[in-house]
């Protein structure tokens, strides 16, 4: 007889000993477990352990816990309690109350295996060993041995033969793990359902045994192909159509020279950016298609004009000052009846030669008109002093247009003593360059658009609604320019509102102004030579879109310019 493992069994080595017996439900590691009750002994704190005795010792098992109550724990020659055994066995009080327990003493004639168990319930105990010197040969029968007592150590080597196995009665339970090998495996005996799933590696896999009816069909993803593997023998010719071109991956080096025609390139795909330098000539010019927009500033020089092909109408009013007349050009024939005024006479050119009037008069004399043309000199009288005694200033406003860029004069004076000083302010507009290709400008349809692809007559969003594009420079290179925010690109001459409050040229801005809402944090100006857009509108003002923020600039370039005269009376 094997003596069960320490965790499997009790053993008593006292000559009396007592141990504390509960009722708890069954586990998985009971002997009976799933037969009979659900309850099961739990001794000293094991569960339904295997008793071993010693004879000559007393071992009582208290049943006082009140779980035990209705299970009574008795002793029998079998698991299933078909013989009761009594022998030295004393039982006292009821199970679940004080004072209640079972108790049995041992000795050399008690069985070699006996069985506790509940004598109102089936299967809640476990085996009790003996430790008697010697068992009689063939003493120990199935009977004596309880349910699933013999193990592999109970067993002799090669002592089970096929004969004591069953047919199909060994199952994967009774094999070990990495038991069965290929010498085992009766030939073409394992097919698909042996086989679980996701169990086939490649290295289970012949190399070059995998052929085409192997695969299902679109079985082979872009993760089952090695980078670099597929190459043009294996594209059908023509299977290659847009939607399998990655976005910009056709380079120069792909297309053929010559292949793209007029039908492939979209229609304004074509920018200033796409053309190499020098590579437009009069042949790709429509006769016509060139007007002042298109010209930048100070491109026209005399070799550009044909002869005699300047007449008046292509003159400015006011354009021709003094440094375009040649010397001794204009004589009376060329001033028109009244058209030298006091402007137009030098200090001090005017003597008495030039004057209708003899002689040079004497000191205190002035200048009189006798009313019918002739002056003369004259002595100055009190009497006429205090007809100008109250004259402190002068004031006079005009609003005649000048060359079609003088909006308004405003003459003004002051007489101090016997000085009066004159100052002459002129109000102008022109146009100034405005902003980098980078910029945009909203249309009235809210459509975003870049402003060299503007056009004159587009209608585009301001502060107070839309206003129409008059007029426009584009392509106009410009040397330098500011980044505000690090997103408004404009140059240092265009005016700016800010602060809610008056006009400022970017060059005059500061940190900290605000512009449309949007605070100025960073400003930085670009020394390089780069395109720009200048933008006349019929408004003041229009709107520039950077992402989130929108900032008011203006649409017409106005200037003050300021000139003092001073008169001596």
């Amino acid at each position: 007889m094997v003596i069960p493992t320490d965790h499997e069994r009790l053993e008593y080595v006292h000559e009396t000993q007592v141990y504390q017996v509960k009722v708890i439900s069954k586990s998985a590691v009971h002997p009976y477990h799933g037969t009979g009750s659900s309850n099961g002994y739990s001794i000293g704190g094991l569960e339904s352990p295997y008793l071993v005795l010693i004879p000559g010792n007393t071992y009582k098992f208290d049943q006082a816990n009140s779980t035990n109550s209705g299970h009574p724990f008795r002793f029998y020659l079998e698991a299933a309690k078909t013989t009761a055994y009594t022998t030295g066995v004393t039982t006292n009080g009821t199970p679940g109350s004080s004072g209640a327990y079972t108790q049995i003493v041992v000795s050399a004639t008690t069985p070699q295996i006996l069985f506790y168990q509940c004598s109102a319930h089936g299967f809640m105990g476990s085996a009790a060993y003996t430790l008697n010197d010697a068992i009689a040969a063939n003493a120990v029968t199935s009977t004596q041995i309880a349910a699933n007592a013999v193990g592999t150590s109970e067993l002799a080597q090669n002592s089970v033969t096929a004969v004591q196995i069953p047919d199909s009665s060994i199952t994967a339970t009774q094999m070990g793990a990495n038991s069965v090998d290929s010498s085992e495996l009766v030939d073409g005996s394992i097919d698909t359902v042996h086989i679980a799933d996701s169990q086939i590696t490649s290295a289970k896999i012949a190399n070059g045994t995998i052929v085409a009816a192997d695969l299902a069909s679109d079985a082979v993803t872009n993760a089952k192909i090695a980078d670099n593997s597929i190459d043009s023998e294996h594209y059908v010719d023509g299977s290659i159509d847009t939607a399998h071109i990655a976005d910009s991956q056709i380079t120069g080096a792909k297309i053929v020279n010559g292949t793209i025609t007029t039908t492939d390139i979209a229609n304004t795909t074509i920018l200033v950016g796409n053309m190499a330098a020098n590579s437009i000539d009069s042949n790709q010019y429509v006769d016509g298609s060139i007007d002042r927009v298109h010209l930048a500033a100070d491109i026209v020089d005399g070799t550009k004009i044909a002869d005699n092909a300047i007449g008046a109408e292509h003159i400015a009013a006011n354009a021709v000052g003094a440094s375009e007349i040649a010397a001794d050009a204009v004589g009376a024939s060329e001033i028109a009846a009244n058209a030298v005024g006091a402007s137009e006479i030098a200090a001090s050119a005017v003597g008495a030669s030039e004057l209708n009037v003899s002689g040079n008069g004497s000191t205190s004399q002035f200048l009189r008109s006798d009313g019918d043309g002739t002056m003369t000199w004259a002595v100055p009288t009190d009497t006429n002093t205090d007809t100008d005694t109250g004259v402190t200033a002068i004031t006079v406003n005009n609003a005649t247009s000048g060359s079609g860029e003088l909006v308004g004069t405003a003459l003004s004076g002051s007489i101090s003593g016997r000085t009066l000083t004159l100052t002459l302010t002129r109000t102008f507009e022109q146009a100034a360059d405005c902003l980098t290709y980078n910029m945009q400008v909203m249309l009235s349809n809210n459509i975003l658009v870049n402003v060299n692809n503007l056009r004159v007559g587009d209608n585009i969003m301001t502060t107070n609604g839309n206003t129409i594009i008059e007029e426009l420079i584009i392509n106009h290179m410009r040397e330098g320019y500011y980044v505000i925010n690090n997103e408004l690109e404009i140059t240092n001459d265009h005016p700016i509102f800010v602060n809610d409050t008056m006009w400022k040229r970017t060059e005059d801005l500061l940190v900290g102004d605000v512009i449309n809402n949007v605070r100025i944090d960073t400003m930085e100006y670009i020394s390089k030579l780069t395109p720009t857009v200048s933008i006349i509108t019929e408004s003041d003002n229009y709107n520039v879109h950077c992402d989130e923020n929108l900032y008011t600039v203006h649409g017409r370039y106005r200037f003050i310019k300021e000139q003092e005269n001073k008169i001596a009376a």
